[in-house]
């Protein structure tokens, strides 16, 4: 029997209205760039420019100041650079084609990787991805900057820094046959694998500390690419490859606890959470992203304030700001 899908086009309404609905984030005050030893860096699609905009914005009001970096997947049209660029003085816009990639596959995220990379000797570098939203203030992601400790969001409820040795033993559990678990498999195969670590993270908020080298991925794909073949280009090699480097930055990364930075979709349970990433084909699911991004529209425009939940509790004094925070 044939699995009936939607056409193209009717599959398109659900993010053609989230679009529209969030239109006001256009009427949000200007991000400045400001040389603070931070930069912010997605790689963002035509479609996503308006979701892009509420994403950095609001991370950028609870993180702090810093500079802010595209990369042009192609589709940006010229429309799309005058209205990134009217939003974000200061932004720069690096085309994909710009960034070299020797050593490791193309597509697939590669790129946003590498250009972070290129960037991580002068800079602590966050990683934005077009679907996250800011509920709350984010304390730990601010602590994280401020030591220059790695940080990434949690692939699954759970996760943690482990051996590779270790991560290698759980991931011969699965049968699943996707180049992620291929690869994790593998771990316990590579030079001095005692010595390295893995995290089962997910790159679409992350922090990459100071003095990263580029050359730790490279040797990382070089030695998936000669037990995988071509299967280590498939999508989610450059997801692997983000949790070895995270979990190897000498740092002591933190993985951001799962109750309070959800995947939608993975977790319904919004309650705690100070950021949320919409992935995947659940992100429009019951109008959730889109009330999302129209609160943190609100709070742009200072219709609303953030901390007000914080400011609050501190009213009741010690023992009400305890119970808020538990």
């Amino acid at each position: 029997m044939r699995t009936f899908r939607f056409p193209h086009k009717l599959r398109q309404i659900p993010a053609q209205m989230h679009h529209h609905r969030i239109a006001a984030i256009e009427r949000t005050p200007q991000l400045q760039a400001q040389a603070t030893g931070l930069m912010y860096l997605s790689q963002i699609c035509h479609r996503d420019v308006r979701s892009w905009l509420v994403a950095i914005k609001s991370v950028a009001q609870v993180v702090g100041p810093g500079e802010f970096t595209v990369l042009d997947d192609g589709t940006l049209t010229k429309n799309d650079y005058k209205l990134l660029r009217r939003h974000v003085e200061g932004l720069r816009i690096l085309p994909i084609v710009a960034v070299p990639m020797e050593g490791v596959p193309s597509g697939g995220c590669w790129e946003r990787l590498m250009a972070i990379l290129g960037l991580c000797s002068d800079y602590y570098v966050v990683q934005v991805d077009a679907d996250v939203v800011v509920n709350l203030p984010l304390g730990e992601v601010t602590a994280a900057i401020a030591a220059n400790r790695a940080f990434t969001l949690s692939g699954e409820q759970g996760a943690m820094v482990t051996t590779a040795c270790e991560a290698a033993e759980q991931a011969k559990l699965v049968s699943y046959s996707h180049v992620q678990i291929a690869a994790e498999q593998l771990l316990d195969q590579m030079p001095d694998a005692h010595a390295l670590r893995y995290a089962r993270g997910c790159a679409g908020f992350a922090g990459f500390p100071r003095c990263v080298s580029p050359m730790t991925i490279t040797s990382f794909s070089n030695f998936m690419r000669q037990h995988l073949g071509d299967r280590w280009s498939a999508w989610g090699s450059e997801q692997v490859a983000s949790n070895f480097l995270i979990a190897n930055s000498g740092t002591d990364p933190l993985i951001l606890p799962w109750h309070r930075f959800p995947a939608f979709g993975l977790s319904r349970d919004t309650s705690q959470a100070a950021l949320i990433h919409f992935v995947g084909c659940h992100r429009y699911e019951s109008g959730v992203y889109t009330r999302m991004s129209k609160a943190a529209i609100r709070r742009l425009l200072g219709k609303t304030s953030i901390f007000r939940p914080a400011l609050f509790a501190l009213k009741l004094g010690k023992q009400g700001l305890e119970r808020a925070q538990a």
